[in-house]
């Protein structure tokens, strides 16, 4: 008996090791699944020789720093939907039926002026998903919720124009499903006061399936490119500055498990916050084609091109990256209370990095 207990015991260390060392390899390879990129450099004719393989590669990189990103900020999108500051609906016919947008935000260090996200050549990358929403009791101190959206250009156009990106096409359906049990119910704490909401536990899956297309400016300076003339033969930096046009296709399923508490202020305000975890299964492609001038204030180089003109670049990559398949997150949200009518607004964080987050708005009717 305690030899086999001991095998077992050594089976089941070897086991883990051996799960972990594959899990890790599996998230060191998974964000970049498929990468290819090809450039055509037209220069002008006092350019003798261009490190085009260079530039080549830096467009890559271009594309698989913002790849990653794009994936992130969509998985943080899919799993909102669900924005209930109640831990219980309570028992059967008792339901609720609201609206609710999503956000999810990746690379939000973009916009602090002294983080590296600020011009390394990334950018930010915010996605929608707002939804129709219904959950309904079932007793025991167990709800069912459920959300579905269908939206594209032909329903509405939001009008989404920026010099850095305007929607031109997009399509998008998002459902899913989650099954909540009330653990610890609700204790008054204070009478008329403050009431100690309830603890419960959920487990929710999520789907979303879309595809959007993107035109937009871009800037974007190539380091250290081999450039030779007559007189020149040098290393220098080469900035492009023209117009690009993307599309994205996506699809992606989440399993998430959350536990929640709950605390209610003078009936009016419900405060709460917990932790989940997210599991994601997910594809998201991106052909990112981009066409412009390239110019260099180099000034060995402007003597003999005064106007810097190098040449023009035209690049098209293609892409198919994934976000991490495990996301935990740090959730808090507040609900307002207006008799039947409930406002709401959610946030989770990303903390596997602490920067990207989602946030959502709803509003509800409780029955």
């Amino acid at each position: 008996m305690y030899q086999n207990s001991k095998y077992e015991d050594i089976l089941t260390k070897l086991g883990i090791i051996f799960i972990l060392i594959i899990l890790n390899l599996y998230i060191l390879f998974l964000q970049v699944v498929y990468s290819k990129t090809a450039i055509t450099v037209d220069t002008l004719p006092i350019i003798e020789t261009i490190d085009t393989d260079e530039v080549q590669s830096q467009v890559q990189d271009i594309a698989d720093l913002n790849g990653p990103i794009v994936a992130e900020a969509f998985a943080l999108s899919n799993i909102t939907g669900y924005p209930i500051g109640k831990s219980y609906l309570g028992p059967f016919p008792h339901f609720e039926l609201g609206i609710s947008i999503g956000a999810g935000c990746a690379n939000m260090e973009y916009f602090n002026d002294d983080d590296p996200a600020n011009d390394n050549g990334s950018f930010p990358c915010v996605f929608l998903n707002p939804v129709v929403h219904f959950g309904l009791g079932l007793g025991g101190g167990m709800d069912v919720l459920a959300k579905f959206f269908y939206f594209d250009k032909t329903v509405k156009d939001p009008g989404l124009e920026y010099d850095i990106a305007t929607l031109s096409d997009f399509k998008v359906y998002s459902i899913g499903g989650k099954l909540r049990y009330n653990y610890i119910s609700k204790k008054e704490l204070l009478p008329f006061i403050l009431k100690f909401g309830g603890i419960n536990f959920s487990i929710g899956a999520d789907f979303m399936y879309g595809d959007v297309s993107v035109v937009g400016e871009y800037d974007y300076t190539f380091e250290d490119i081999d450039l030779s003339t007559t007189i020149v033969d040098k290393s220098l930096n080469v900035q492009f500055e023209g117009d690009y046009d993307a599309v994205i296709e996506w699809s992606i399923f989440s399993l998430t498990a959350q536990v929640l508490g709950y605390l209610d202020i003078l009936y009016f305000f419900s405060f709460y916050s917990g932790f989940g975890l997210t599991c994601n299964i997910a594809s998201f492609s991106i052909k990112f084609n981009g066409y412009g001038e390239l110019t260099s204030d180099d000034e060995e180089f402007l003597i003999v091109a005064p106007d810097g003109l190098v040449g023009s670049l035209d690049f098209k990559t293609e892409n198919e990256y994934r976000p991490y398949p495990l996301m935990p997150t740090y959730v808090v949200g507040l609900e307002i209370n207006l008799f039947i009518l409930k406002i709401n607004f959610e946030t989770m964080v990303n903390l596997r990095n602490s920067n990207d987050v989602n946030a959502q708005f709803g509003l509800r009717l409780d029955i």
